[in-house]
């Protein structure tokens, strides 16, 4: 219904008046229609501010606004009376958001806002709000209005869980505004846009990538693909319930040590399965506290018909777990009489959850991403054309990634490894090893990370080239003789689990290995302190010579000495591979070396007159210049290697497995140049670090650790499973089900070498050795511990940083074994959807958008300010209002938390529709993105970000309401005075219908609503 004349007619002087005035002005100085305006600019300015100075854009939206309610067909009184009594609260809120200095300084504001009504762009997306608005309203695609009925069950909150949060949602987005960065961000996110949308300034196009237009395109399909879960809550059937508790696992309290700081704490409460929170126990009575009760004993607190709370009189308990009323701490926690939590409450950034995004903030501050992305894209390979399904309509062809690719066939590998029952068995061993042994699992955790740093420094300083495909080779050569070690033998064992076995027996002996082989790796020859002593620490290192990696094997000194640059471990392998080449008395030299060894004690084989001796006069004869080189044997047990070389020895001699023992050395030794000594410094470093020995400790304690419900150790287990992977006898075929593979292990095997390949000719090796350094240091970070004693350094210790790993690892674990299952017909579906989606992924659509989105961010020019705000949104800030991390936490703590069932019909519907509204053929999100572009374009976005951030701003002290909240608050009572039921009643279809027809009606009106200022503006150019 159109108002009155007159009324419109003064209400267009009062509302429109200064802001045409103004347009007028700013048109005059700026050199538009000068012919028809002669102002000086310096008198319009000051024309112009005076003006603004008199102008109120609080009272004057206020009055807009009544005006329209003023003219309302249904309960007119009621709603007047809402916004009258609100009108201080309202003005204050909008001076707020647009406050006095900018409405003084609103010739700066015009000079930006004024260009986007005139080129269309403001109309037009007030267009699009009002065109969404009619479509929920009154659609002809949707007749029955369920967009609308759906958006009605979310808003009531019938359609999703209760979360349970401290605070407004809006402070999430506040507490993001607050980062002095937040500015430059959005400068960058508008210069992505501008550079990637396919179109120049003036929205011509210019030939450019439209990766908008892509990203939209993927989010509309993705939304438009929703589906209603099989089980109401979500997940498959038979699987949503275990995953959801997985995720509720999260929120279990992590340990925390050393420096890690997380900033204050970010609370949460714990909900019950009917999605009410938990309340806690009274310890002076062991009851529920008081006014809550719990009569049939279940240790929730009861609750009437309608769900609610109930105290002794079945009365409704109205106890928010977060607030402002009623007996709360700082924090508006609720408390109990006694001063203590009524509630379970729980920091949700000191959580398995809080620490794994901080693990994901930290790889973002390391910039993980760039060298992921420099490794994806050769990992992928080239795009392809392919046509969707259609061949006959070339209008949805796309180019994608090939569907058989390295990546795609390391896929299928793996899948087709999880399909034996021998590694749902292992997975399942090994959580119960790491939910036994987690201390012996931790320190493993720390030598590895402890390894690759190592390994990293050595790198670094002396870079060495390894021959392409030596270590292929070499692994290729060892897996025929691995599988003979791993086969079952004598008694049904396989040798390598007796192996296992003598290692969690030698005990300490073992743990002496790794420093006593760094020895072999490192020196060249050896000079002991104490001719009869052996170890390390009897090594003369001024008098013995280490290996020089910079010089080849042999070569010629400055005096004309030939010299040989060999390790100790090479010579070794060379003198007993020599060996197996010289018969005696039917056997090999090497064999009888072996067999002697095996049955002498450490003392007497390092004795080399008794070592010689046992091998037989003849040695020499028979193995001309062998004598010369038994000083390598030697030099093995002047490291004290022999302490555990001979009870591994003795192992494969009483099992009649010498000579395999010797086809494992003689193939080390035919690939030694090749694939081990470039690396003998990083052995070295590995070996010397402390690395290696927690990892036999797990090896000695997967040897004790028994499967409930089973006979099995994890040993026992962890044998099978290799046994499988490197049998030799079986055929195995491809991904292409034509190539023959020599065993299942090639599986992985061969798509990780293509996949390395494709990196190396994409000169990105060092870009993956980087990412994989920076996963393995976040992931491992250590802290020292001291036990408790920081005066006493003798019982210190490093240990992890992130103290949830391990038991999470256990959780992953127990997860993985559950969702394989002991059912082989099932585990095969699973990993056949599992296959299938992630194909149909990597060859999809959806992918190559990833892709382009991830290089675009790497080479924006606002690159640094868009990574440092990713990496702040995970990352702890010590102070409360900048803490945006906390807020992260608090709102997915308690979205994971709430155990209600849920209906997801609604959401699924709006879901769509959200994905229709996203369809790249409407231009609605286009003509956003563009006033947004265009608008920090004019004035660098200054605008934009004063005014989004005034919008969530709460006072100085963080205290105030934001003027977001005022305007929600208002509408809900609005909305209630419409309806004539309580703030906060459901509302209704019809009702919500209601409001979007009358703020669509608002947009869209030439008389008095939008429509009119805009032609009002414009008309100023005439």
């Amino acid at each position: 219904m159109s108002s009155p004349p007159s009324r419109a007619g003064t209400l267009g002087l009062r509302v429109l008046g200064p802001l045409l005035v103004v347009a007028t002005l700013h048109a005059a100085t700026t050199g538009c229609n000068r012919n028809r305006f002669d102002i000086r600019p310096a008198r319009a300015h000051a024309m112009v501010a005076a003006l603004a100075a008199r102008f109120d854009l609080g009272q004057t939206v206020w009055e807009v606004v009544r005006d329209r309610i003023d003219r309302s067909t249904t309960r007119r009184a009621e709603k007047l009376e809402v916004w009258d009594r609100n009108r201080d609260a309202f003005v204050r809120a909008i001076h707020t958001t647009v406050p006095a200095d900018v409405t003084r300084g609103l010739l700066r504001t015009l000079d930006a806002v004024l260009p986007l009504v005139d080129d269309g762009t403001l109309p037009a997306i007030t267009r699009d709000m009002a065109e969404v608005a009619r479509r929920i309203t009154s659609d002809p695609a949707d007749p029955n209005r369920e967009v609308l009925a759906a958006l009605a069950e979310v808003l009531t909150g019938k359609a999703s869980r209760r979360l349970y949060l401290p605070g407004e949602p809006t402070e999430v987005v506040g507490r993001a505004l607050a980062y002095p960065q937040s500015g430059e961000v959005i400068r960058a996110v508008a210069q992505l846009v501008r550079f990637n949308d396919g179109e120049d300034d003036l929205g011509r196009p210019n030939g450019e990538q439209d990766l908008v237009a892509q990203v939209q395109g993927a989010a509309s399909r993705a939304l438009k693909g929703l589906t209603v879960p099989a089980v109401p809550g979500g997940g498959a059937a038979g699987g949503g319930a275990a995953a959801s508790s997985y995720l509720r696992d999260l929120l279990e309290e992590a340990t925390l040590t050393g420096p890690v700081q997380l900033g204050p704490p970010a609370w949460a409460v714990r909900v019950d399965p009917r999605g009410l929170p938990v309340v806690r126990a009274d310890p002076a009575t062991g009851t529920l506290y008081p006014p809550f009760v719990d009569r049939d004993g279940d240790l929730l607190a009861d609750v009437d018909a309608q769900g609610r709370p109930v105290d002794a009189a079945g009365s409704p308990v109205d106890a928010a777990p977060f607030g402002t009323s009623g007996f709360r701490d700082a924090d508006g926690r609720a408390l109990a009489y006694d001063g203590r939590p009524l509630y379970a409450y729980f920091d949700a950034k000191r959580t398995h959850l809080g620490l794994l995004a901080r693990f994901v903030g930290r790889l973002l501050a390391a910039g993980v991403h760039e060298d992921l992305v420099a490794v994806l894209v050769p990992a992928l390979g080239p795009r392809v054309r392919h046509d969707a399904g259609t061949p006959a309509d070339p209008l949805d062809d796309y180019d994608g990634y090939a569907s058989r690719t390295p990546a795609a066939d390391l896929i299928w590998g793996l899948a087709e490894t999880a399909r034996s029952d021998s590694m749902w068995r292992l997975t399942e061993g090994l959580a119960d090893l790491a939910d036994a042994r987690p201390a012996e699992l931790e320190a493993a955790l720390v030598g590895v990370g402890e390894a690759a740093r190592a390994a990293s420094r050595v790198r670094a300083a002396r870079p060495a080239a390894v021959p392409p495909g030596g270590l292929d080779a070499l692994v290729d050569a060892l897996l025929p003789i691995v599988d003979r070690v791993f086969e079952t033998g004598r008694g049904g064992t396989s040798t390598a689990r007796v192996v296992m076995d003598v290692l969690a027996r030698l005990g300490p002996t073992a743990q002496d290995l790794p420093a006593e082989l760094a020895v072999l790796f490192r020196y060249a020859a050896i000079a002991k302190i104490d001719p009869l002593g052996t170890g390390p620490a009897n090594v003369d290192r001024a008098r013995s010579r280490e290996v020089d990696p910079s010089r080849p094997a042999f070569y010629v000194d400055a005096s004309g000495r030939w010299v040989d640059n060999r390790s100790l471990e090479q010579q070794l392998l060379s003198v007993l591979a020599r060996a197996d080449g010289c018969p005696i008395f039917g056997k090999t030299l090497a064999e009888l070396i072996i067999e002697n060894m095996a049955g002498l004690s450490p003392a007497t084989a390092g004795t080399l007159a008794r070592l010689v001796a046992q091998t037989g006069p003849l040695a020499g004869l028979i193995c001309p210049g062998i004598a010369q080189d038994i000083q390598s044997i030697d030099a093995l047990a002047a490291s004290g290697a022999m302490d555990a070389y001979l009870p591994i020895a003795r192992v494969f001699r009483d099992r009649g497995q010498v000579r395999l023992l010797i086809d494992i050395l003689k193939a080390l030794e035919a690939h030694y140049d090749t694939a081990l000594r470039p690396q003998e410094r990083v052995l070295v470093e590995v070996l010397e670090s402390g690395a290696v020995e927690p990892l036999l400790e797990v090896v000695a304690r997967a040897t004790t650790v028994t499967i409930p419900g089973s006979p099995d150790r994890v040993a026992d287990r962890l044998a099978v499973a290799v046994e499988e992977l490197v049998d030799d006898d079986r055929v195995v075929l491809g991904a292409d089900g034509l190539t023959r593979l020599a065993t299942p292990l090639h599986r992985l095997l061969v798509p990780l070498r293509d996949l390395d390949a494709a990196v190396a000719a994409a000169g990105a090796t060092s870009r993956a050795e980087r990412l994989g350094n920076a996963l393995l240091e976040v992931a491992l970070e250590v802290v020292l511990d001291d036990n408790g004693t920081p005066f006493d350094p003798s019982d210190d210790r490093d240990i992890l940083a992130n103290r949830s790993f391990v038991p999470m690892t256990a959780r992953t674990l127990r997860e993985a074994a559950r969702w394989l299952g002991p059912d082989p017909v099932a585990r095969g579906r699973h990993l056949d959807e599992l296959e299938a989606s992630a194909r149909r992924f990597l060859a999809g659509r959806d992918l190559p958008v990833v892709v382009d989105l991830e290089l675009a961010l790497v080479q924006a020019p606002g690159k640094r300010e868009l990574h440092a705000a990713l990496a702040n949104l995970l990352t702890p800030a010590m102070t409360r209002p900048q803490d945006v991390f906390g807020s992260v936490m608090e709102i997915t703590a308690a979205v994971l938390a709430s155990e209600a069932p849920v209906d997801t019909r609604s959401l699924v519907r709006l879901g769509r529709f959200a994905g229709d509204c996203l369809d790249p053929s409407r231009a609605y999100l286009r003509h956003a993105l563009t006033g947004v572009v265009r608008l920090t374009a004019q004035d660098g976005g200054d605008t934009v970000v004063a005014l989004v951030r005034n919008l969530f701003w709460k006072g100085p002290a963080g205290k105030d309401p934001a003027p977001v909240d005022v305007y929600a608050r208002v509408l809900r009572e609005l909305q209630a005075a419409a309806t004539g039921g309580p703030v906060g009643s459901s509302l209704g279809p019809r009702e919500l219908g209601e409001l979007l027809d009358e703020a669509a009606s608002f947009l869209r009106d030439p008389n008095t609503g939008l429509e009119r200022i805009y032609a009002a503006i414009q008309a100023r150019r005439r």
